[in-house]
């Protein structure tokens, strides 16, 4: 890597070996640098073989350099929430109201950029930072609540709860709401009802 740097990064503004290198060690803890897995994945997948592996592998390490120096800019630039432009700001509230119609077929993230007009770095970030989540981690929250609303104010039995915010099994549902409630659809449906009886409502 400091090789590369050398004789690739130093060429491009704004970016010092510092910032790369402290870019490396926060991607441990991220979650949203997930384009990067998929590039090693090629790489480990390659099928090129001859002159062209040293091409390829080159080839590769850029877009995965690129990828990295956008993650660092981006995190830089939207740290503070405040810094974030209206039109970012409401193109991700107008995502979010869209992903809550999409419980059960999840839109890709190719088409949350389109929506949004984001690059994948700029996306990741800038929906995190508003609402602390990943998109996936946001798609969860919006299912589990749904699912809440469902158990309380619907008879519909778990396997048609679970159906209707997107989960594929019973137990996948019921698997994600305990941990995110601490308890399962059925006790929570059943220590609601119970409250509202000891209320009288």
């Amino acid at each position: 890597m400091p090789e590369y740097y050398s004789r690739v990064l130093k060429q491009m503004e704004k970016v010092s070996e510092n910032d790369l290198f402290e870019a490396l060690l926060l991607l441990s803890s991220s979650t949203s640098f997930y384009t990067g897995k998929e590039i090693l994945n090629q790489i480990k997948n390659m099928a090129v073989s001859g002159r062209g592996i040293a091409m390829y592998y080159d080839a590769k390490i850029k877009e995965m350099l690129a990828l990295l120096v956008e993650w660092y800019d981006n995190r830089n630039a939207y740290k503070n929430s405040d810094k974030i432009l209206d039109t970012d700001r409401k193109a991700i509230e107008g995502l979010i109201a869209l992903l809550s119609q999409k419980l059960k077929k999840p839109l890709p993230i190719s088409e949350c950029r389109k929506y949004t007009c984001m690059s994948k770095g700029k996306l990741s970030f800038i929906f995190r930072q508003i609402t602390n989540k990943t998109i996936s981690e946001y798609y969860q929250y919006l299912r589990v609540e749904k699912s809440k609303e469902l158990l309380v104010a619907t008879g519909k039995n778990i396997e048609q709860i679970a159906n209707i915010v997107g989960y594929q099994t019973h137990a996948a549902f019921s698997a994600v709401f305990k941990l995110k409630c601490g308890l399962s659809p059925k006790e929570y449906r059943q220590h609601h009802w119970q409250n509202k009886q000891e209320k009288g409502w």
